[in-house]
């Protein structure tokens, strides 16, 4: 509304807008949006940006050629592939219902049993043909009751920990409640799909039991689960509503009373007859384009990873950012000079950067570095042969000229892996804006770093003022001698 504004006043159009307020009204874009029916007013999604940098395409197709490989080799179908997954049920509802109110009331409250609630974990699972197996629910006590069970779903685990959160027991706990309900065996194989915790990942029982049952674990990649978990993507977020409704119901038939643990039970066993259905299993597991298996995932949806600029990604990520870890300002290693082209780090980096005698960049097909590779695929794709590692990742050869400022660029690209998969034109520039301006702001922080050693050590250190100048244009041509 407030472009809107400024481009009438600009343009000198006519316009009844708010000169005070210096915006177009709310009829005018209700208007718009009726004229333009392909936009519509959305409420975003928080997206961390350890979820940004997790959700990229490397990471993701990684994950789906592992499990295309897991399904293709044991026969897995619909009635066999699983998803795992905990949420929280809280004594206070997060969100209140809706509700009809008078026009012209400000403050409009609703019952809630108290200003924080205590948290209790429910386990919930289902197949990829909507079978749902019988959740379990722990509480934060150290001895149990039988009046905890009271209402729960049919064939569920009521049980309880000191911590009431998931560890390595509890999961073993459910894991045995699983192969009750699902029968597995080792002719019979199941895919349990569940995220990287500790408690799933770490637990050597737990594993060794699921092989020797038939069950194939297979873990999700960090920060995408909000992407690729069917039960986050279909499941919590109507059993979270429901529930919800249910504590505010309950509230109002029981006044002067608050919900407690021993409400839990029968709160969530209304929420969850409500919430497992069999359409929102199959759609979550189709919307995360792990049944049928499909990576189905636009590009659009890797434009957070790409724009990320790798300043802001931890070092210790295995899936993205920099292969080794780039020069520090303190500690810097200068170039050579022009007729020593050899590396700026010392034997751990053996490619050459680009100079007057060798314009190649330090990263090409010719050396792909399979080491570096499987750090940064991380564990997805740490056994898998060197040929696939090299078919997962497709290096480009950056043409650049044999100039100084290419130099640089040259060698930041060889440091980030992140710079050597972005795609480019011919003349070797990045084609996103900012990732180009990421990448321009590392080649001139690694050769402000030179310059910075090179004019510290100028008596010791070799000086070539063709690099320490190489971002100025070329000086003119002398002019001709007088006739």
């Amino acid at each position: 509304m407030t472009l809107a504004f400024d481009l009438s006043e600009k343009h000198q159009i006519p316009h009844s807008f708010n000169k005070e307020k210096g915006r177009a009204g709310k009829d005018w874009f209700r208007m718009f949006l009726r004229r333009h029916p392909n936009l519509s007013l959305r409420q975003p999604e928080a997206t961390s940006i350890s979820r940004a940098c997790g959700f990229n395409k490397e990471i993701v197709d990684s994950f789906f050629e592992l499990l295309e490989r897991t399904v293709d080799e044991h026969k897995l179908t619909a009635t066999t592939i699983f998803n795992v997954d905990e949420t929280g049920l809280s004594t206070v509802q997060k969100r209140c219902q809706k509700i009809v109110s008078a026009k012209g009331k400000h403050q409009i409250g609703a019952l809630s049993s108290a200003e924080r609630g205590t948290n209790t974990t429910a386990v919930c699972c289902f197949s990829a043909s909507g079978q749902y197996v019988p959740p379990m629910i722990f509480f934060k006590r150290k001895r149990m009751s039988l009046d905890l069970e009271e209402g729960k779903p049919p064939g569920s685990l009521v049980t309880c920990n000191e911590s009431g959160w998931m560890d390595k027991t509890t999961f073993l706990m459910w894991l045995r409640h699983f192969i009750a309900v699902v029968k597995p065996s080792v002719s019979n194989k199941v895919l349990l799909l569940l995220d990287g915790h500790a408690s799933h990942t770490k637990n050597l029982e737990a594993i060794d039991l699921a092989r020797q049952c038939g069950i194939t674990m297979l873990a999700l990649p960090p920060h995408t689960t909000h992407k690729l978990q069917p039960s986050d993507v279909s499941f919590f977020k109507p059993l979270q509503t429901y529930y919800a409704q249910a504590i505010q119901s309950w509230l109002r038939s029981n006044q002067g009373r608050t919900v407690g643990p021993f409400q839990i039970c029968r709160l969530f066993g209304e929420a969850y007859t409500e919430a497992a259905t069999m359409m929102s299993a199959v759609n979550g597991f189709s919307k995360c384009g792990i049944w049928p298996c499909n990576n189905y995932f636009p590009e659009s949806v890797y434009a957070p990873s790409a724009q990320t600029v790798m300043s802001d990604i931890p070092q210790s990520c295995h899936y993205s950012g920099c292969a080794q870890p780039p020069l520090q300002a303190d500690n810097p290693q200068p170039p050579r000079r022009a007729d020593n082209p050899q590396p700026p780090s010392g034997a751990d980096n053996p490619q050459p950067p680009p100079g007057a005698d060798n314009p190649q960049p330090p990263s090409g097909a010719d050396n792909p570095q399979p080491s570096s590779r499987a750090d940064v695929l991380g564990p997805c794709s740490r056994n898998q042969p060197l040929s696939e590692l090299n078919q997962s990742l497709s290096f480009r050869v950056v043409k650049t000229a044999p100039d100084g400022r290419c130099l640089f660029r040259s060698i930041a690209i060889g440091l980030c892996l992140h710079f050597q998969q972005m795609q480019r034109d011919e003349n070797g520039s990045p084609l996103n804006a900012i990732s180009r301006i990421a990448e321009t702001a590392k080649a001139d922080e690694i050769r402000a770093a030179c310059v910075q050693k090179m004019c510290e050590n100028l008596g010791s250190a070799p000086f070539d003022a063709s690099i320490v100048n190489a971002d100025m244009p070329p000086p003119p041509p002398p002019p001709p001698p007088p006739m």
